[in-house]
């Protein structure tokens, strides 16, 4: 695997987290008027973040996965017992 992957998937992960975080703290959960509403509120955006992030990172690896698999099918490389 090339250094330059981990470091698109972290990129877009950041990204998206930024933006997501951002939007949702905006429009979604206002201005908070205590510590506790602005905890809860990031707190939420975080695991909306989170979740989202990490199913971008699970296609790409299921994509990547898929695109080994077929090129040790056509290579011959895969064991078959």
């Amino acid at each position: 695997m090339k250094l330059t992957e981990p470091l698109k998937v972290g990129i877009i992960g950041g990204v998206l987290g930024f933006a997501i975080s951002a939007t949702l703290n905006y429009f979604i959960f206002p201005v908070p008027l205590n510590s506790v509403d602005n905890a809860i509120g990031n707190g939420m955006s975080g695991l909306m973040t989170g979740l989202m992030t990490g199913f971008v990172g699970l296609t790409m690896y299921m994509k990547n996965s898929r695109k080994i698999a077929e090129q040790g099918i056509v290579k011959g490389e895969i064991d078959h017992e």
